[in-house]
């Protein structure tokens, strides 16, 4: 029990303040102090304090079992934090800042993490990313497009033709950190199609003029770039016709409300055929704009997946006379 450091703390702050107040990361330790006799019930719910002729004995184990209490002491008053679980974690964040070397000025956030928190998958609180102080921290998303003939990058004295690239790979990457170093998107735009399911996107016939974007489920890193560059250009998001599918696109248009519903009325004939059995929630919050179709899909307790759709010869005609 005393390897743990919650509990080491619960019998610091017992001898510190002469109270301890019980918490669940510590209960070992509280009922341990509560039986050893040196403590007395408080007034307060589930709260012992310390009897004053048994602080030597509390003293003297805190010796044996934590050695280097007093120096910890020391740190957590100077910098004014409460002798409890959470101002130790406070303290030990302070001394992860003091040793972080000379950083880049830019950090991806998991890298953040690993150097002022416990490790890459902690929370990369505002107070921890202060220690890193003028670092701009990137979630490294990385939107993957389509793009038209005569699309390219700019970023200062360079310039990049993707038509090249796609020649070779067929699309095109975009990571953030080109983004926050300036890069700008130029070329002549029909319109943006945001396109959920990366099947979806990589088969479907590329419409004249448009960009594809890929933009799985909740994951709209880029997206702001994009649109930013491009404000006035027509933009619809096409995805699957299931409750998840219409939340991702709420999501959507919640943040970029100049994002469009794309539900071509052909669709509706792949209803009997190609449909699949899925409940849809009672009290389901359908947008306004919902087409019919999709809330017939509801009414009978069917999905469609846009796999299917993606490869209908009429899908590119379809978004190419589109409403621009």
């Amino acid at each position: 029990m005393w390897n743990d450091i919650d509990s080491k703390l619960a019998a610091l702050e017992l001898l510190v303040s002469g109270e301890l107040k019980r918490r669940e990361t510590q209960r070992r330790a509280y009922e341990h102090l509560t039986q050893l006799g040196w403590t007395t019930p408080s007034s307060r719910k589930e709260t012992i304090c310390l009897r004053p002729e048994c602080k030597t004995q509390l003293e003297y184990m805190l010796s044996k079992v934590w050695p280097e209490w007093a120096s910890v002491l020391d740190e957590l008053e100077h910098y004014a934090l409460p002798v409890t679980p959470g101002g130790h974690k406070k303290l030990v964040d302070r001394r992860r800042a003091e040793a972080i070397p000379p950083t880049p000025l830019e950090l991806s956030k998991r890298t953040a993490s690993a150097l002022t928190a416990p490790h890459s998958k902690s929370s990369l609180t505002d107070e921890r990313a202060l220690a890193l102080e003028d670092v701009s921290i990137l979630e490294d998303g990385l939107l993957r497009i389509r793009p038209p003939v005569g699309m390219r990058a700019v970023c200062a004295k360079h310039e990049l033709a993707f038509d090249d690239l796609v020649a070779v790979f067929g699309e095109v990457g975009l990571p953030q950190r080109a983004f926050s170093r300036g890069m700008t998107l130029e070329g002549r735009l029909a319109g943006i199609m945001f396109v959920e399911n990366l099947g979806a996107w990589r088969d479907m016939e590329h419409p004249q003029g448009w960009v594809l974007a890929h933009v799985p489920g909740w994951d709209t890193r880029g997206v702001a770039e994009l649109l930013a560059m491009f404000p006035n250009t027509p933009t619809y998001h096409f995805g699957d016709l299931d409750p998840n599918g219409i939340r991702i696109f709420q999501h959507l248009h919640s943040r970029f409300p100049q994002v469009r519903w794309f539900v071509p009325e052909f669709w509706s004939e792949y209803l009997d055929d190609y449909s699949i059995a899925g409940a849809w929630p009672e009290d389901f919050d359908f947008p306004f704009t919902t087409p019919p179709f999709v809330q017939e899909l509801a009414k009978q307790e069917r999905w469609l997946e846009q796999e299917r759709l993606a490869i209908d010869p009429r899908l590119a005609v379809t978004i190419s006379n589109l409403e621009v």
